[in-house]
């Protein structure tokens, strides 16, 4: 189960935030990259800590870190691409689970990241409960497939 929820954004041209971006970044703490390496010293202490990782990337650095480092990636559930090229990114993001959208538009990113968090906290709320009140959770094919994949990958590490 998390300890809490760290959030990451790396992208090596970003030099100051839109403006548009303020909805998403405004009411949680975001650490923000440009360098791999760093980023990934970074995410290590947050897993060895359990937190749970949002991670936004740029569409070249997501690219580079899934193609050089999927295992390490493969630890992280939630990842979204922020990008101007959707169709570049989106051909090669599909194939990786962890991977919850290609975003071009800051509201579009803002709903899918705030939905992702929702699920977060009412796992942590039904898992914390003692079997009352537990939330009601409306899970999509996707969630239940990917609730399957980490089972299997969760047993296979054990």
């Amino acid at each position: 189960k998390p300890k809490g929820m760290s959030f990451i954004w790396l992208d090596d041209i970003l030099n100051s935030v839109d403006s548009s971006l303020y909805e998403i970044i405004e009411p949680f703490q975001w650490c923000f990259f440009r360098d791999i390496s760093e980023c990934f010293q970074y995410i290590e202490q947050q897993l060895r800590q359990q937190n749970e990782i949002f991670l936004v990337v740029s569409g070249t650095l997501g690219y580079e870190l899934f193609l050089t480092s999927f295992r390490f990636m493969s630890a992280i559930r939630f990842v979204y691409v922020y990008c101007s090229q959707i169709g570049i990114h989106g051909n090669w993001a599909q194939y990786y689970y962890q991977i919850k959208g290609v975003f071009n538009d800051p509201s579009a990113l803002e709903k899918k990241l705030k939905q992702n968090i929702q699920l977060v906290r009412q796992c942590d709320d039904k898992n914390s409960s003692d079997g009352q009140l537990q939330p009601k959770i409306t899970v999509s094919k996707e969630n239940r497939m990917f609730c399957t994949i980490c089972s299997i990958v969760r047993k296979k590490n054990s």
